[in-house]
């Protein structure tokens, strides 16, 4: 799981955006399962790219099921927190108050590719 905290803000940003990009695969194969253990910061990282991948998959009629559960479950998680205050063009960025940005364009063309890579190495067809 991604602690997003000053060594991973400070990763060269394509290593941000794999990582971020792996994490959002995991949750289109139903890989990620949000818990009352995690980091706030993780469950807002989480929920965000949960809202990035819902429809961004060219299978997505496959996937949307496990986005919107984790999407919930980190809705019910971070229920009564205050959202921290970040400054983003990206108003998905801003609801979730994650300091990390996903790049949309990046989202739709490199997502089916993690979701590969993991189906691979999970074996899962």
């Amino acid at each position: 799981m991604i602690i997003p905290d000053e060594t991973f803000l400070k990763l060269p940003a394509r290593e941000k955006e794999s990582q971020m990009l792996f994490l959002a695969g995991e949750i289109c194969l139903g890989l990620f399962k949000p818990t009352s253990a995690m980091e706030e910061s993780s469950l807002r990282l989480a929920g965000y790219m949960a809202d990035h991948a819902f429809g961004r998959s060219r299978d997505n009629h496959l996937y949307d099921e496990n986005v919107s559960s984790v999407r919930r479950a980190c809705h019910l998680l971070l229920e009564g927190l205050p959202v921290p205050l970040i400054e983003s063009y990206d108003p998905l960025q801003v609801r979730w108050g994650t300091p990390c940005l996903m790049d949309y364009g990046k989202m739709r063309s490199e997502l089916d590719v993690h979701i590969l890579d993991l189906k691979r190495d999970h074996n899962i067809n």
